[in-house]
């Protein structure tokens, strides 16, 4: 499309990152991101019961293995921290079951209203900069994911030099829960507990990939709007019409009733969120101060920047009055 001022315009093509993320939300049971309003079907209820029961075999041993071990307090904050990703995570998903029709309509609302109208180059630049943005966090989230899985689930066999059957009762025989408290005869029982967890902890990391994406998907649209509303505020003068200005005026309500329906959706996700990083935050100083000071350092750097670095900008900038307005944390 081209104006009569030779200036092109093109639509932001956001099927592209819907298209992802629903592969992902459809191997969770959620139908998220589908375009048309869908029932609940079979398939989906088998996948939700899989996905859940999976994080269970994670989470359900590793708060009995909290309670048989109360006593190593760095061994309950090593296995607490564990807990607590998998009870976020579980969180998340369940909200998002719960939330399912209106999450699918705030997509929707991206999709066919938000970036209905095609935009010249000057403001484009600003919602493809929120796209990288959301694409970023997607990214990293995967990829910090896909490393912890990695290194939790080779630890046990580094540890033991690939013969986990030499010591029946040594520390790490299984990725997340360092001590075999199950039955202490070599098979089937070891096998079985590996594989579940292996499995549930990779349940775990996909469902987390997965509705981090959507969130932030959901949350960079928004602040593109709120960025190219801002733009058009600045650009007020006397020569603007009344249609105009009524024009930014009611998309102005708009972005604030979405707001208050994203925040109706994801407020109780965010709040389990700051109370479990919180956790987790002390959990891991317990477990840092326990190890042995070669890999306390170690461990204690990592801790610092996965943690404390990334968070500093974005706490700092929420508590800004303009904060949201101006996207000025991200």
């Amino acid at each position: 499309m081209t104006s009569t001022d030779n200036t092109k315009f093109e639509k932001v093509n956001v099927d592209r990152h819907i298209r992802v993320i629903n592969l992902g939300s459809r191997m969770l049971g959620c139908r998220l991101l589908d375009a048309n309003p869908v029932t609940v079907k079979k398939v989906d209820v088998l996948l939700r019961v899989f996905v859940m029961g999976g994080m269970s075999y994670v989470l359900i041993p590793g708060l009995m293995a909290m309670v048989e071990f109360i006593n190593d307090l760095g061994y309950v904050a090593e296995i607490g921290s564990n807990v607590l990703g998998v009870v976020e995570s579980v969180c998340f998903l369940g909200n998002s079951y719960y939330q399912e029709s209106k999450c699918r309509n705030l997509v929707q609302k991206i999709h066919r209203e938000f970036w209905a109208s095609p935009l010249p180059p000057d403001l484009l630049k600003h919602v493809q900069w929120f796209e990288r943005i959301s694409i970023g966090i997607g990214l990293y989230v995967f990829t910090v994911s896909l490393l912890a899985l990695t290194f939790y689930s080779s630890i046990p066999p580094i540890f033991h030099n690939f013969d986990l059957y030499e010591d029946i009762d040594a520390m790490r025989r299984t990725p997340l829960i360092g001590r075999y408290f199950y039955d202490q005869r070599v098979s089937p029982n070891y096998e079985i507990t590996y594989a579940c967890q292996m499995l549930g902890s990779f349940l775990t990391v996909t469902s987390y990939v997965i509705l981090t994406s959507i969130y932030a998907l959901i949350c960079m649209h928004l602040c593109a709007k709120l960025r190219l509303l801002q733009v058009r505020l600045s650009n007020i003068d006397a020569s603007i019409s009344n249609e105009e200005f009524a024009e930014i005026v009611h998309e102005h309500q708009y972005l604030i009733r979405y707001a208050d329906d994203l925040e109706d959706i994801y407020s109780p996700v965010i709040l389990i969120h700051f109370i479990l990083s919180t956790g987790l935050i002390c959990l891991g100083v317990v477990k840092v101060t326990g190890l042995p000071v070669q890999a306390g350092m170690m461990e204690l750097v990592l801790f610092i920047i996965a943690m404390i670095w990334p968070g500093q900008p974005t706490i700092l900038g929420g508590t800004k009055d303009r904060g949201m307005f101006n996207a000025g944390f991200f």
